[in-house]
């Protein structure tokens, strides 16, 4: 999948506290936000709050990607 892309913005734990004020300063609607983290389902549930606090639409705006259990040699580009 190509997106346009303007800058990518890496985070080590945006289901925390301060992760959530980061999302909430930064998430616009209508933008496509790529999450690598880990199963979809827990993601949902974890960044959740960030998104509301930015009041957007996760279910419209977030394209999740597990990563867990992942190694470089499994990743394909």
């Amino acid at each position: 999948m190509e997106l346009p892309h303007d800058y990518m913005l890496l985070h080590p734990r945006l289901c925390e506290e301060n992760g959530e004020n980061l999302m909430a300063d930064l998430l616009k609607d209508g933008v496509a936000y790529i999450t690598p983290a880990c199963k979809e389902e827990k993601q949902k549930k974890l960044l959740r709050d960030g998104f509301q606090r930015a009041n957007v639409q996760m279910d419209s705006n977030r394209k999740p990607v597990t990563i867990r259990d992942v190694t470089a040699g499994t990743i394909h580009c």
